[in-house]
């Protein structure tokens, strides 16, 4: 949907410094459903990076990164990184007041980098300031780039969404079944059912000692996936038909102008975590970074939980730690989203502080002491035998 859409706003887009906003405009105005068009695909990546984010917290409570899934999920981070960096250039496109001062706070923030051309940001924008006059302007050669990069990005995305579909078609998906008409743990008789989950169905393999049965991708998930797309469609045709202020900025409507400041500074929802993490680290280097030690984190996770536990739930004080690192998220999100002051700013060092301690302390801490008991297990079971 977002593919189609975006196909269509391109055969009308322009992009350089002096047309890019007057074309988004006549987008709106004047393509026949192009307000709709716009609108739907605005929408589709707000409701793409709530499934994604919600598709991530699942997948760390149920423990979807452990062996022997390691390339499933790095091919999940992958699409992860590659889906901000994508949305990012289409933030940008538009040229109005936050897609400018966006591109220009990232632009100096890479900078930080150190590279042969004067800094990172510089080489990716192709202009050392936007403000610069040329023949074509620095900021219409950002433009370009930024469309080549979101065009062509979109498509990569799709390849890298279907090689990940493959892989965990391949390896199945973790969540068990039942016998016909058992009612306890999957492996045991009835009468010897130990602690189950709601549905019937073994949690994990630590109750029963056996490998869990695995649902097939087809027909479960393949219908639920169905279900859920289409009610997905239709909330997104009624925010874009009813609710469009719920996917567009104010101050986004307004034509890019150096001149003027905007009061809040901010980029979208699901760029705010990383905002805030730049925000709140005084040397826009250690600000690089802290962002890239976040979310590097989670590529890391197969490697830094090694528990012989897989679900969450089965993990005792681990999933006070794991909620408090979910609202850590949802802190530094809503710090982020919002004007800078000095309670926002040691907020998101805490929650920026909790995530780190949380993914390189307390989960490789967790796993070895769990490693540790189940070892001390199998001794007393070997010495009682």
């Amino acid at each position: 949907m977002m593919i189609l859409s975006g196909l269509f706003m391109a055969l009308t887009y322009s992009p350089t410094e002096a047309h890019a906003f007057a074309s988004v405009e006549d987008i709106m105005r004047r393509l026949p459903s192009g307000w709709f068009l716009r609108l739907l695909h605005q929408g589709g990546v707000f409701a793409l990076f709530v499934a994604l984010y919600f598709h991530i917290g699942r997948g760390l409570w149920h423990g979807s990164y452990k062996i022997p899934r390691e390339l499933t999920w790095l091919s999940g981070w992958v699409l992860f990184c590659g889906f901000l960096a994508v949305a990012f250039a289409g933030y940008c496109l538009p040229w109005g007041q936050l897609s400018y001062w966006a591109a220009t706070v990232s632009k100096n923030a890479l900078n930080a980098v150190p590279f042969p051309t004067g800094g990172l940001g510089s080489w990716l924008f192709g202009a050392a300031s936007f403000e610069d006059i040329g023949n074509p302007s620095p900021a219409t050669l950002s433009l370009q780039r930024l469309f080549i990069f979101h065009f062509a990005g979109a498509f990569f995305m799709l390849l890298l969404v279907a090689f990940h579909i493959l892989s965990v078609h391949g390896l199945g998906m973790r969540r068990t079944i039942p016998e016909a008409g058992e009612v306890g743990c999957c492996h045991r008789p009835r009468n010897e059912a130990k602690k189950t989950s709601k549905t019937g169905a073994c949690r994990s393999q630590s109750h029963c000692g056996q490998p869990n049965r695995r649902l097939p991708f087809y027909p479960y998930f393949v219908v639920n996936d169905v279900i859920g797309v289409v009610l997905i469609l239709l909330l997104l045709f009624g925010v874009a038909s009813f609710f469009p202020h719920l996917v567009s900025e104010t101050d986004n409507l307004l034509p890019a102008n150096p001149m003027r400041t905007p009061n809040n500074i901010h980029p979208p929802w699901y760029l705010a975590p990383f905002f805030a993490i730049l925000r709140a680290v005084p040397s826009e280097m250690l600000g690089l970074i802290a962002v890239v030690l976040a979310v590097g984190s989670l590529a890391l996770l197969p490697w830094l939980d090694h528990s012989p536990k897989t679900e969450m739930a089965d993990r005792g004080i681990l999933k006070l730690f794991f909620t408090l690192f979910l609202l850590a998220f949802a802190g530094l999100c809503f710090a982020g989203m919002n004007p800078p002051s000095a309670n926002l700013l040691w907020l998101a060092r805490l929650c920026l502080g909790w995530w780190l301690f949380y993914t390189y302390a307390l989960l490789p801490f967790f796993a070895w002491k769990e490693r540790v008991a189940k070892r001390k297990a199998h001794a007393l079971q070997e010495n009682s035998q």
